[in-house]
């Protein structure tokens, strides 16, 4: 009896432990994109270079 007793025990604070984990992953995911939406470029990048136009002889 004692066992099923510490089994019990160790499940639920294996539990407990999984949804703080849970909570955990899903604030640092929420922060994550908090900081993506803050830093991201607005506009998309362009080359720096400007190629001139190909030349196309027929």
């Amino acid at each position: 009896m004692l066992e099923y007793l510490l089994l019990f025990v160790i499940a639920i604070i294996a539990g407990i432990l999984q949804t703080i984990l849970f909570f955990k992953i899903w604030r640092a995911c929420n922060n994550i994109e908090r900081l993506a939406k803050k830093y991201a470029p607005k506009e998309p990048k362009t080359d720096s270079v400007k190629y001139p136009p190909l030349k196309r002889e027929f």
